[in-house]
């Protein structure tokens, strides 16, 4: 499954596998444990939650809102 992940005033696409699917549930839970295995980095920060590629690479921001990191 492909997620679109906002970085500023673009977004990327993150490609996260062996994921459940449930279109109707109305907003996105992704597991670190997934992003993670397919080699992204997760970095927590108190504003939000920076996404990097392997290389170390910036490609989002997932702000945080009443407590929560969503898309």
């Amino acid at each position: 499954m492909y997620v679109q992940v906002p970085n500023g005033d673009k977004s990327k696409k993150i490609h996260v596998k062996n994921v459940l699917y449930t279109p109707n549930l109305g907003i996105i839970l992704l597991s670190v444990a997934h992003i993670i295995q397919v080699g992204y980095m997760l970095h927590f920060k108190q504003q939000g939650c920076q996404i990097l590629d392997p290389k170390n690479r910036q490609i989002g921001t997932i702000p945080i809102t009443n407590g929560l990191y969503g898309i």
